[in-house]
């Protein structure tokens, strides 16, 4: 290939990429959750907003078109609180079929709801009981034609998986699969270590495949997919997940639970937080030969109780506090122990946040996480392009483990090391990402 045509290949590939990151960027940038409570991240950084109308104990979710446009905002059902359960559009007024009170989820789950596209204009809202209101999964469908371009829901509270039968805890995560064309939606069992996985695509969902793995349950709270879809945590386990087949398999039991769990946005740190009273978040490195010996104290809220995490477009890890006008932050989430930065108060808002955390499909993120993760390149590797091997030319760092991202952001697996020698003839062609660290390059597999 002439020098000329592989510079054209390469640009095609970077000019598809900022496309495939402005397409992507802004499905979660503004956040409804609490009582009252929101902020946006139109210029980069959060900001306090007012005007929400939702009241919220726990979960919920909010969505935004491509461009970072508000469409809509949920609790998820209200469940036996005695506010309502809404679905709420941009202009802060509930859709004409919008009172979902009893229909569906409760918002005194951490994850009550979560929202997949299904089409151009609709959105497939999944929702999920407490355990004091096992409604199990359900499924309601949002058109975003109809009501002159402010959505309303066309299904609610279509039975996905009922509790009754299949006790549920108050959990729900998603992330997208291997091919682009689905999403994996992922539940687990109240009592025991049963998982339940999903395939949603335009067409339909299918019917639950279910994975018998990990110590069961101990203290409920979240469920956490890692950006790349490749890791996913529960209660005191971490997983592999194949976002190709859905499988899950080799458990790590880290012998503590918590509530609130995220990952960084190279999948390299997963933090957990405490809900009990000493609020103490700790950060687990998945590269260490010892992952559950990587543990470390990265900060406490003080007695608190911490609520839901989420990592946001800035890629930092927001939390709840309990009964706080604020949101906490891990402002730093891939550098490791206590320089990862928590603040306690890293956004102040114009309402209480009680426990709550909007629900997000974070392998949106992806796009945005390829182009982070190389915005300062600040390795060299040789030859670039390469058939076969690369060569770190600064060899001070080469204990440091290395991730190879592809151009969606998805960790690579196959490649080895010896020395400063990087073996990447298992490869397809393309554009790759090396992250060692804070440092990245990019490099092209010819």
């Amino acid at each position: 290939m002439s020098r000329i045509l592989r510079l054209s290949c390469i640009l095609c590939f970077v000019l598809n990429f900022q496309s495939l990151y402005a397409q992507h960027g802004g499905t979660m940038n503004h956040w409804h959750f609490g009582w009252f409570a929101s902020m946006e991240f139109t210029t980069g950084s959060p900001v306090a907003t007012t005007g929400s109308e939702m009241i919220c104990e726990e979960g919920s979710a909010s969505h935004s078109d491509e461009l970072g446009n508000l469409l809509f905002y949920t609790n998820g059902g209200g469940g036996n609180n005695p506010w309502p359960g809404g679905v709420w559009n941009r202009n802060h007024d509930l859709m004409p079929n919008g009172d979902i009170t009893g229909l569906t989820g409760s918002d005194s789950s951490p994850q009550s709801s979560l929202v997949i596209n299904k089409s151009a204009t609709e959105y497939y809202l999944f929702t999920i009981g407490a355990s004091t209101n096992p409604a199990g999964v359900r499924v309601s469908i949002i058109d975003m034609s109809l009501d002159g371009g402010l959505g309303d829901l066309t299904l609610v509270g279509d039975p996905v998986l009922d509790s009754p039968s299949t006790p549920l805890s108050e959990g729900m995560t998603a992330t997208e699969d291997a091919a682009g064309t689905g999403h994996w939606l992922v539940v687990h069992s109240n009592s025991g270590n049963t998982f339940y996985v999903m395939h949603v695509t335009a067409t339909g969902i299918s019917a639950p495949t279910t994975y018998n793995i990990g110590t069961g349950m101990s203290n409920g709270g979240q469920i956490k997919f890692s950006v790349q879809g490749d890791r996913l945590a529960q209660d005191a386990n971490l997983f592999d997940f194949d976002n190709a087949t859905g499988v899950i398999s080799n458990p790590i039991d880290l012998g503590e639970s918590g509530w609130g769990r995220a990952f960084s946005v190279s999948g390299r740190y997963f933090y957990m937080g405490q809900l009990g009273p000493v609020g103490d978040i700790h950060q687990y490195d998945l590269l260490a030969t010892d992952i559950v010996g990587s543990k470390v104290l990265v900060g406490s809220s003080g007695g608190s109780p911490l609520g839901p995490f989420q990592i946001g477009p800035d890629f930092k890890i927001y939390f709840s506090i309990y009964s706080n006008n604020s949101l906490g932050a891990i402002t730093s989430p891939d550098l490791p122990g206590t320089a990862c930065g928590f603040n306690d108060q890293a956004v102040l808002l114009n309402a209480g946040s009680q426990l709550s955390i909007p629900n997000f499909v974070d392998s949106d993120l992806r796009l945005l996480a390829a182009n982070e993760l190389t915005k300062e390149e600040s390795l060299i590797l040789a030859p670039n392009p390469t058939e076969d091997f690369l060569y770190l030319t600064d060899q001070t760092n080469l204990n440091e483990p290395f991730i190879i991202f592809d151009i969606s952001g998805k960790r690579m697996n196959d490649w080895s090391i010896d020395g400063n020698r990087i073996d990447v003839r298992a490869l397809s062609s393309g554009v790759y990402f090396l992250q060692q660290g804070v440092s990245s390059a990019r490099f092209v597999k010819k």
